[in-house]
């Protein structure tokens, strides 16, 4: 994760990014990333129930 995205999600700017706690950047770190691997499987399932529906029609 990159300080651009934490600061984009955040909507901070640079230099509020550099006054936070190390510890507290790495669990928004973490967290960023767990939702980024919730939706990508959010995504995939709804895709997947959609090409079901069109195959029992």
């Amino acid at each position: 994760m990159d300080v651009v995205s934490i600061c984009q999600e955040m909507h901070w700017d640079y230099y509020t990014y550099f006054k936070q706690p190390t510890w507290f950047v790495k669990i928004i770190e973490a967290k960023l990333k767990i939702d980024q691997k919730n939706d990508r499987n959010r995504n995939r399932n709804i895709k997947n129930s959609y090409k079901g529906q069109r195959r029992s029609q």
